[in-house]
């Protein structure tokens, strides 16, 4: 069926890229499991950080343009918001970043080696270029 869809270029969404989520997600509660802690104790502090760091950045770059003294910080909506995320809105929030990422890998795989709409080929030669590049890193290759 694959090969009649690709052959009257109809885009099949490969099971490796669909069943990616469901796998990110069993992963994500077995990080939970093991480290015995909410997905949002984890995050809280680095997020909170990250958007600290940004807006300093931001301010650094007034005070040298502006040549005055600027504040920037974090409004109350953001505080609240941080503060407020659920263990589902970060679980939901981290699969569709990682989903949209390897999407994004999949398609550029696809370009990069005239894959054309075998977006399959694509998911798998990105997955083995990512088994490589582990090994590669390991010493192993």
């Amino acid at each position: 069926a694959d090969k009649i869809l690709m052959e009257n270029n109809i885009l099949v969404i490969p099971d490796i890229y669909v069943n990616a989520g469901g796998v990110t997600a069993s992963y994500f509660e077995w990080l939970k499991n093991i480290n015995h802690v909410s997905y949002g104790k984890l995050s809280f502090g680095y997020g909170k950080e990250m958007a600290e760091l940004l807006l300093e950045s931001v301010e650094e770059s007034m005070k040298k343009e502006l040549k005055k003294d600027v504040s920037v910080g974090m409004s109350k909506k953001q505080l609240e918001r941080m503060s407020e995320a659920s263990e589902k809105d970060i679980v939901l929030s981290s699969l569709a970043y990682n989903m949209r990422k390897s999407g994004k890998e999949m398609l550029q795989m696809a370009k990069d080696h005239d894959l054309g709409l075998n977006l399959r080929l694509a998911a798998y030669c990105n997955a083995t270029s990512k088994i490589f590049e582990t090994y590669e890193e390991a010493g192993l290759s």
